[in-house]
């Protein structure tokens, strides 16, 4: 456990604590001054990659609440003490900033001792509750959503499919948004949270289960989802490989993960699918979009990375419009396992940030999404289909 006093205070700035546990290690942050802007303090945590925030007397009162929102907010993970003289007014703002202790400066900083072992012993609960929920041979694998043509439904079945799964498995679901340029999981579900995908992966730390945990977004009875970086800039910096590494990490740790990929055959999706145990392979019933999948999907199988299991999903189906379905399972070489057919009120669940399966009790497109979930949560027999053949040859 790794606990970081920011405090220009030299008295405090001497503390070593004595009485903590062991394997408890101290770290000071100093020379922070009113003009510090939150991104600097969010930067300090990146830094310094602690468990626990003190926060000086010497900081100034609305500072150390500045604080806490913004730790809040970036590093949810993280428990912030306030150690300061406080009255009523400030320990109800402390709450709403998310500060978990208040405790009064005092001789040889004794309540600071008492407030930091009480956070150790509360933070190793968690931990062991977290880590016990994972039951590892229920264990499923990466279930990678795929179709290399924009506009296809990719991210709102993703969205989807991972509430199907989390209605009975709940957050050992993780929802993953692997479109890294583009993606818009957040906004399908309507969260807002700065513990992105580059930020799990480029934390600098050793991978942590718990932490992990901890830190997600979660959607109210539904997964945990990890949104797509920030920036540009946070997504270039992200490899292949890292990208890879993490999802085997995440594997481990939920019954279920579901990773939304970007148009193309980006190095995202080449992680995803060299991760993936079932593929769910999605498009449209129009001739632009089989093509695309049909010439990416050759490509695919031809470096490997063609799992056994995989589900070939038609979204947004029009029967006056479009192709036959025979058509197309004959361009692609694959049966046609779900059929989702197209509804306004899918886009209209979308822009309003609620997932379409959780507004419907019944009807068609619940009832294909939960079939989709029952094919992953059951298993597809490995049986691996003919090769694929037409229009894109």
């Amino acid at each position: 456990m790794k606990i970081a006093l920011i405090t220009n205070d030299d008295e405090l700035s001497s503390y070593q604590g004595v009485g903590l546990p062991d394997g408890v290690r101290l770290l000071y942050r100093t020379g922070l001054t009113p003009e510090s802007s939150e991104e600097e303090f969010a930067q300090i945590l990146t830094d310094l990659h602690a468990d626990v925030v003190v926060i000086g007397p010497d900081v100034d009162p609305t500072r150390t609440l500045q604080i806490g929102r913004v730790i809040g907010r970036s590093h949810p993970e993280v428990d912030v003490v306030a150690y300061r003289q406080a009255d009523t007014s400030f320990l109800a703002e402390a709450m709403r900033a998310r500060i978990r202790d208040v405790p009064e400066p005092s001789e040889n900083h004794e309540t600071l001792t008492v407030s930091l072992r009480s956070l150790h012993e509360a933070a190793a609960v968690r931990r062991d509750q977290i880590l016990a929920d994972q039951t590892t041979d229920e264990l499923k694998g990466v279930t990678t959503v795929f179709g290399p043509k924009g506009g296809v439904g990719k991210s709102t079945l993703a969205v989807n499919l991972a509430c199907a799964l989390a209605a009975e498995a709940g957050n050992e679901v993780l929802l993953i948004d692997y479109d890294l340029l583009a993606g818009d999981i957040a906004d399908l579900v309507q969260i807002e949270s700065d513990f992105t995908v580059s930020r799990a992966i480029d934390s600098g730390a050793p991978f942590d289960a718990a932490n992990l945990k901890l830190s997600l977004a979660s959607l109210p009875n539904g997964p945990l989802v990890l949104p797509a970086p920030a920036s540009l800039v946070e997504a270039e910096q992200l490899t292949t490989d890292d990208l890879s590494q993490f999802l085997t990490e995440v594997v481990d740790v939920f019954r279920y993960v579901v990773v939304d990929t970007g148009p193309g055959s980006t190095d995202a999706t080449i992680a995803a699918l060299a991760a993936t145990k079932d593929l769910i392979i999605t498009t449209t019933a129009d001739v632009g979009a089989v093509r695309t999948l049909g010439r990416h999907l050759s490509a695919v199988e031809s470096l490997g990375l063609l799992p056994p299991s995989r589900h070939l999903v038609l979204n947004q189906y029009d029967r006056r419009a479009g192709i036959a379905t025979a058509d197309i399972e004959t361009a692609l070489g694959q049966p046609i396992d779900i059929t989702v057919p197209i509804d306004r009120q899918v886009q209209s669940a979308g822009n309003d940030g609620v997932p379409y399966i959780t507004t419907k009790g019944r009807g068609p497109i619940v009832s294909a999404i939960t079939e989709l979930a029952g094919l992953i949560a059951e298993g597809a027999e490995e049986a691996e289909p003919a090769k694929a053949k037409g229009w894109f040859k």
